[in-house]
């Protein structure tokens, strides 16, 4: 790929570094790599953005163990949010891999109401009480793990960082890979962000639950928080009951998706870059044109984009594919009550002489794509 009119400068760069991006056929759920490959064809960075999925038909480990060898590294695992089909395959990375870091929105570290609601969701959608994201709540807020507290004007939009049980923030929310992290002549950065407009109030659930089953918070002081939760539904509750008293707020919970941008920080036109959105709530204006504001140096370069909430209608606007000749990537499963991809959204890119690439759970429809730098 040519960023640069130096046409010498051009074949000393390109033959430095190789970056391969894949979109696994997970189904409905999420599982991106990025590996990076010096000019002796070592790989020496590793990025996944989720992992997880609900198809019943896909083997989630085999995936996982295709890509990765056995105590692999993996150097930046973000978690958009909590939600199983994002996040139930990543215990499975973290055993099979070492994990330098993991990234997940700082609005998570101090509300227990909103973690709360995450616990609730995913009981909900696996109907069992012990569902491996759920583990990985537990295992991220462990009362060991002694995370800090941002105080940044711009809160919501930071990331933390743990590794060994400290925690690390992001720099202007931003991490910029340089030589110090085998990125020898060249940069790649990583930008967050994180959009926090609440269409229901965590407090409320938390709120008519506990009212409901006073037991219940008398078990959630903070050092037993989750095992309250846990053991109180597995012992004294019916999970059906637990599901209708959920089900009125289930529509309205992916409210703090984190997306991602990654690009390069020396190309001209930076046509490896790809926006990771998650779930983001792009039907909410507010936070569509926050997302559009804060990447918006780069909104118009942006050459991959991973349609949100796996297509659907309400969070895939006009407003968000207004911007030609992307590459638009749509993870879904075979689930019709979903109606994933929505035809609304596939206009939506149709129109914007964007590429559709629709990535389920048949191994070839696997997404990948390979920059020489």
């Amino acid at each position: 790929m040519c960023f640069t009119s130096n046409q010498n400068l051009q074949k000393y760069v390109s033959n430095n570094m190789k970056q391969i991006r894949t979109f696994h056929p997970v189904g409905h759920g999420a599982f991106y790599t990025e590996r990076f490959f010096n000019k002796c064809g070592k790989n020496v960075f590793n990025m996944v953005y989720d992992c997880g999925s609900l198809t019943e038909s896909v083997n989630l480990h085999t995936i996982i163990d295709n890509e990765f060898q056995n105590d692999e590294t993996i150097d930046l695992l973000f978690v958009s949010h909590f939600h199983a089909d994002h996040v139930n395959g990543v215990m499975e990375l973290a055993r099979k891999c070492h994990v330098r870091y993991l990234v997940f929105p700082s609005v998570l570290i101090n509300d227990n109401e909103l973690l709360f609601c995450e616990y609730l969701h995913n009981i909900y959608i696996t109907k069992n009480v012990n569902n491996t994201a759920n583990q990985l709540i537990e295992a991220c807020f462990h009362d060991d793990i002694d995370f800090e507290k941002n105080n940044r004007h711009q809160a919501d939009a930071t990331c933390f960082f743990r590794k060994d049980k400290k925690t690390i923030l992001l720099s202007s929310d931003k991490l910029v890979l340089t030589k110090s992290q085998n990125f020898p002549k060249w940069k790649w950065e990583y930008l967050p962000f994180c959009c926090i407009n609440k269409p229901i109030n965590a407090k409320t659930i938390f709120s008519d639950l506990t009212t409901k089953y006073p037991k219940l918070k008398n078990n959630l002081s903070f050092g037993s928080f989750f095992a309250g939760i846990r053991d109180f539904f597995k012992n004294n509750r019916n999970i059906i009951e637990l599901k209708e008293l959920y089900k009125p707020y289930y529509q309205n919970d992916n409210y703090y998706s984190m997306t991602v941008l990654s690009k390069s920080t020396k190309m001209d036109t930076n046509r490896a870059s790809c926006l990771y959105t998650g779930d983001f709530p792009s039907r909410n204006k507010k936070c569509l044109n926050q997302l559009k504001n804060y990447y918006s140096k780069d909104w118009n370069d942006i050459f991959v984009l991973q349609v949100p909430h796996h297509g659907s209608g309400l969070d895939n606007p006009p407003a968000l594919h207004n911007v030609q000749s992307r590459d638009c990537v749509i993870s879904y499963g075979p689930n019709k009550r979903l109606s994933h991809p929505h035809k609304e959204t596939l206009m939506n890119i149709a129109l914007s002489k964007s590429m559709i690439h629709l990535v389920n759970e048949d191994k070839n429809s696997t997404y990948q794509i390979t920059f020489d730098f």
